[in-house]
């Protein structure tokens, strides 16, 4: 028989004592606080984590509101721009104070139409409420120097000696400020809110200027844009002074004088105030084979000799074959052709054309200082059973903004252009 103390030790289970308590070894031991640990550790990651990822689509929310903004406030001051332009001076009126009231009342409105358009198409959370848009008209005389943007009251000068503009000062530029406060009715919320985010919105705010350029030199036609230059050169004392004192509103009486553009009698012995012109620089005589297309269409970059048809200035002109005699019916374009032309432009949704102005016409070649804008009104054939051909196109002035148009701010101040502008976004501010 085994001693008793011997029976029980060999009775005992195993991982248990010989009195039946569990065995407790080091490593056993540990097991439950490390489990503990990680759990927690993995708990803090995710959290951080998701903190993170908040922050970040919060961001890149912001950045795309941010983004989107910028554009919008771009957008509303190039649309609007134009409205600032001042039917005034159309009108060849004498030197008056002038208000531009009801230009900067239709600017506004332009701005508040085309916000309500961007809402429309604007994703959730870039809706512009009306309070958040700032319209101000005003003035900058060079759209490439820093000068403060003006908004002082001016005096209109339309002596259509081109010479007008620099001291006129009229509205030529349009400041908009977008601002979303997180104290106004309209703000930038987060995203995903809280973690710190701010619980009223954040502020974002961005400001363009749009300025009609009017220092215009010349056109840079496109292959999916032309030029709307006509190839009929008006002599520019015909424009600025003859129509001016003529006064002949009797077309259609809305105040704007009147010019009959003529060409020379195909017989000769008529009084010419204008000649057609070869826009090819390079070129010593007219092709009247494409005069009827430059017309109806404009000019193309394979028109020209080069990519732009300028830069024509008093200080620098332009030397363009020329020729004032009204083509006949044994011509390639006669003179027929060009009054169908003109007269389709005419009751067209968009009748205006830009014609050079020229100083002289010698030896065949006109000699091009600028250009004007002007409505097509009527066109005839004035020989028309008189045994010859002769031209006449009656226009008035007219504005026209065109992208294609060429700018040169070192132009002097007496040559800025009263009709022709070309838009441009030309700084940005931070309010």
């Amino acid at each position: 028989m085994l001693p008793r103390s011997t029976k029980r030790s060999t009775d005992a289970s195993p991982g248990r004592t010989a009195c039946g308590a569990p065995v407790r070894s080091g490593r056993g031991w540990r097991r439950p606080r490390r489990k503990g640990f990680t759990a927690v550790l993995f708990t803090m990651i995710v959290v951080v984590g998701i903190v993170a990822m908040a922050l970040v689509l919060n961001w890149v929310y912001l950045l795309m509101v941010s983004q989107r903004t910028t554009q919008t406030t771009d957008v509303l001051a190039l649309g609007a721009a134009q409205q600032l332009l001042d039917e005034n001076i159309l009108l060849d009126m004498t030197p008056t104070a002038l208000s531009q009231s009801a230009a900067e009342a239709a600017a506004t409105s332009e701005v508040d139409d085309l916000r309500i358009d961007n809402n429309a198409a604007a994703g959730r959370g870039n809706e512009l409420e009306a309070a958040d848009v700032t319209v101000t008209p005003g003035y900058v005389n060079n759209v490439n120097d820093s000068e403060p943007f003006a908004t002082s009251p001016y005096y209109t000068l339309t002596t259509h000696a081109l010479a007008a503009m620099n001291t006129d000062q009229a509205y030529n530029a349009l400041r908009v400020e977008v601002l979303r406060s997180p104290t106004g009715s309209n703000p930038v919320r987060m995203l995903v809110r809280g973690f710190g985010a701010p619980s009223d919105g954040v502020k974002m705010s961005s400001v363009a200027i749009a300025a009609l350029d009017n220092r215009v030199v010349g056109f840079r036609p496109t292959s999916a844009v032309a030029s709307p230059v006509a190839p009929l050169a008006i002599d520019t004392t015909a424009w600025h002074s003859t129509r001016v004192s003529d006064a002949d509103d009797s077309f259609n009486g809305n105040l704007r004088y009147e010019l009959d553009v003529m060409l020379d009698r195909s017989s000769g012995g008529g009084s010419p105030n204008s000649a057609l012109v070869n826009v090819d620089d390079s070129a010593v005589t007219v092709d009247l084979s494409v005069i009827d297309d430059q017309i109806r269409d404009g000019i193309f970059p394979g028109d020209l000799s080069g990519t732009t048809l300028g830069p024509a200035s008093m200080g620098s002109p332009l030397s363009l074959a020329a020729d004032a005699s009204s083509p006949t019916a044994a011509d390639a374009t006669s003179t027929d052709d060009i009054v169908m032309e003109f007269n389709t432009i005419a009751v067209s949704d968009d009748p205006r054309r830009i014609f050079p102005i020229y100083s002289m016409v010698a030896g065949g070649f006109a000699t091009v200082t600028g250009f004007i804008a002007a409505d097509v009104l009527e066109a005839e054939n004035t020989g028309t059973g008189m045994g010859y051909d002769e031209l006449r196109v009656r226009i008035e002035p007219a504005f026209i903004v065109h992208f294609t148009a060429e700018t040169d701010q070192s132009l002097p101040d007496d040559e800025v252009n009263p009709y022709i502008y070309k838009l441009r976004l030309i700084r940005h501010e931070t309010p």
